[in-house]
């Protein structure tokens, strides 16, 4: 099944900001395809989410370490 891809009627961001909508919509294919190089952290991954449940500081800990460009 190929995707269908829509314009969005967003600006062009230059921080980080908050991505929300239903589960299915697309969201993850039109970040990889405007942000190929952003740093992508998976929650949904279980050990990681757990981690991080278990230690906030990781978060802070891998943003300091990750590698610009290290893309999805």
């Amino acid at each position: 099944m190929a995707a269908t891809t829509y314009p969005r009627l967003t600006r062009q961001h230059r921080q980080s900001f908050f991505l929300l909508g239903v589960r299915g919509a697309s969201k993850s294919i039109w970040a990889r395809a405007q942000f190929p190089d952003a740093l992508c952290i998976e929650l949904l991954d279980e050990a990681r989410y757990q981690d991080y449940l278990t230690d906030p500081s990781l978060f802070a800990a891998n943003l300091q370490t990750a590698r610009r460009g290290a893309g999805w």
